[in-house]
């Protein structure tokens, strides 16, 4: 090559990689740029209402709903701003804090009542550590002592110690070892022992979030396992160690399976559970890519040996309700791995709940049915039982079966058999509310639609229409979107705009579902009106509720907020947060604007924040519209 050549392809190298000449760089169109700069105004009129809400958090009376609104606004802050949304989970684990203040000042100045006695009825304090967990868990462990309530510290010095710990162990004082006993009663008398059990597993769950981006922390956290009990965490603790380190993964793999082997699963409820859960892991299919496995797997000669201790102890244990539940849960899992021994497990399985049912009898053999149950049992059991309350759970738990089968002779079969002709009807009207779903589901769309006008339950086939219908849009084209709008059109119809009971409004808020995906201006025009009843709910809830010390909606005239949307324990206007969450997706504005018309402040903020959330559970993250 001459030295001129040479220069000219130096130099096209050089304008191929530069910076400012990329041939990934693609002219965008004009719609591009739009969509571009509509997506960046939203962004910032999200973090404006943001930035809003947390000033009017100030105004809250109840710090237990500052402390609620500070993280739902840092978790949604986290996408913007990952510094800021730390310093709002910051201020809200301190609001947490003055909130268990208030609930020790008022147990101490007024009467207990009995949801008083033994914890806080209205602590917010699980649900935003575990909110702050799954952005930040090292951060959520921080703030797991200094949150916790004089009565739960209380609970946990007196907590016995014990060789067997509940899971795995921290730094933080936990590790005690309360884990459930087989066969140990958990009622009132044992509240605190629930209470410490849960502290425990909690810090497990942040402590496994922790490690399983960090290969040298998983290490560490399963060898502190190990020496306590058995968690099901580890083998995600395991899958991080793989990734980094093939034989370290298989050194600790050993370690497990000897603690599997060694442990007396029947002192243990706990660990029992999470072995049923380790072979469940360890029994599944294998992928592998190019002929390497993609994650940890343990061998099958390990898994053999966590099925044969499985099938020893239930072939041994005293009959227990522990042994009665985990034993179906472990049979098909049993049945791959030792096909020898299943019918040996099949028989202790009917022995243990005959036992189980005969030692039981005064409260019903329903309370044992599990989703192991043949349905043809429990029809037979059903035929025997004279107390009506129990039959109707029998047959409650044969719904639940019957819609688990896919053979519609069969199911038609042992609806047949039943003998109240109200009873029989409802199953046969859920089990072809299943079917029906299966149809829309597997796109068998025309057949789901005849089998929908045979439904007389008019929620059940609102339902199904709004099912349909979006199945319809989903697919695409002119014909199949004219098919959604008719099946909306026809539900509509059968609904009241104006709803007078709060059953009408079950059903219109179902087609509001429906027509937010297919059509979601008639969606809005159909919710808005709602949004007056909802305001005449929620004032006539606050007033009511000061005449009864037992209601659990307001506290000082404030509405009780929570992070999972069980708002004022389950009042009426706040069961449909899903629909505006739907609408928010579908036109963020137009839902933003609708929601200035709740009238009481604590609602209208509430309720914006998981507005909010919906709309950006679906939008994907900008790439920086402010530096963390």
């Amino acid at each position: 090559m001459s030295f001129q050549n040479l220069i000219a392809v130096t130099v096209l190298i050089a304008l191929l990689f530069s910076p400012s000449v990329s041939v990934a760089q693609i002219p965008q169109t004009d719609a591009q740029i739009a969509a571009a700069k509509k997506k960046k105004e939203i962004d910032e009129r999200v973090i404006e209402m943001l930035d809003a809400s947390v000033n009017e958090a100030a105004s809250l009376r109840l710090s237990g709903n500052r402390a609620v609104v500070l993280a739902l606004i840092g978790d949604l802050y986290w996408r913007y701003d990952i510094n800021r949304s730390r310093e709002l989970f910051r201020y809200s684990a301190t609001e947490i804090i003055r909130h268990n203040e208030d609930y020790e000042r008022e147990k101490r100045d007024g009467p207990v009542s009995s949801n008083m006695e033994f914890s806080d009825p209205n602590d917010p304090r699980v649900e935003i550590l575990s909110l702050v967990g799954n952005r930040d868990p090292e951060l959520a462990l921080e703030f797991l002592a200094p949150t916790r309530s004089a009565s739960l510290v209380e609970a946990m010095t007196k907590a016995p110690v014990t060789n067997q710990s509940a899971g795995l162990g921290s730094g933080s004082g936990l590790g005690s070892g309360v884990g459930t006993r087989i066969g140990e009663s958990n009622g009132a008398g044992n509240f605190d022992r629930q209470r410490v059990d849960q502290e425990i597993a909690l810090e497990q769950r942040f402590i496994t979030m922790s490690a399983l981006s960090d290969s040298e922390k998983a290490i560490k956290t399963i060898k502190e396992s190990l020496a306590k009990s058995i968690s099901p965490s580890i083998t995600s603790l395991l899958n991080t160690v793989y990734l980094k380190d093939e034989k370290k993964a298989f050194e600790l793999s050993i370690d497990v399976i000897r603690k599997i082997v060694g442990t007396d699963l029947t002192k243990n409820a706990s660990d029992l559970n999470a072995v049923v859960s380790i072979l469940q892991f360890a029994s599944r299919p294998i992928p592998t890519t190019t002929g390497k496995l993609t994650y940890f797997s343990y061998s099958d000669t390990q898994t053999k040996e966590i099925a044969n201790k499985l099938a020893s102890t239930f072939l041994q244990a005293v009959s227990t309700p522990s042994m009665t539940s985990a034993l179906p849960r472990a049979l098909p899992l049993l049945e791959k791995v030792l096909p020898e021994k299943l019918t040996l497990l099949k028989q202790r399985d009917l022995q243990n709940r005959k036992n189980n049912s005969a030692s039981n009898n005064t409260q019903g053999p329903a309370r044992y049915y599990d989703q192991n149950t043949p349905p043809e049992e429990i029809i037979a059991m059903a035929a025997k039982l004279s107390n009506e309350r129990d039959k109707a759970v029998a047959y409650q738990a044969l719904s639940a079966r019957v819609g688990q089968i896919t053979d519609d002779a069969r199911a038609k079969k042992l609806i047949s058999q039943i003998t109240d002709p109200k009873i029989r009807s409802t199953v046969a009207e859920q089990y072809e509310s299943v079917r029906i779903s299966r149809l829309t589901a597997t796109d068998k769309l025309d057949e789901a639609r005849g089998a929908i006008n045979a439904i007389t339950d008019k929620r059940i086939r609102l339902q199904r229409l709004a099912a349909l219908a979006f199945q319809f849009h989903r697919k695409g084209g002119e014909i199949n979107r004219e098919n959604a709008a008719g099946l909306m059109l026809e539900a509509k119809q059968q609904t009241n705009p104006f709803p007078d009971d709060e059953d009408e409004l079950a059903d219109l808020m179902e087609v509001v579902k429906g027509y937010a995906v297919v059509e979601p201006d008639t969606a809005f025009q159909l919710f808005e009106p709602v949004i007056y009843q909802f305001n005449e709910i929620i004032q006539a809830a606050a007033v009511l509720s000061k005449y009864n010390k037992r209601d659990r909606s307001f506290k000082k005239g404030e509405l009780i907020m929570r992070v999972n949307g069980n708002i004022g324990g389950g009042l009426l206007a706040f069961r449909y947060i899903q629909q505006m969450q739907l609408l928010a997706t579908a036109d963020f504005e137009r839902m933003s604007v609708l929601s200035d018309k709740f009238q009481r402040s604590d609602s209208r903020m509430i309720i914006k924040l998981f507005i909010l959330q919906g709309y950006l559970r679906n939008v994907p993250v900008s790439s920086g519209v402010r530096p963390s």
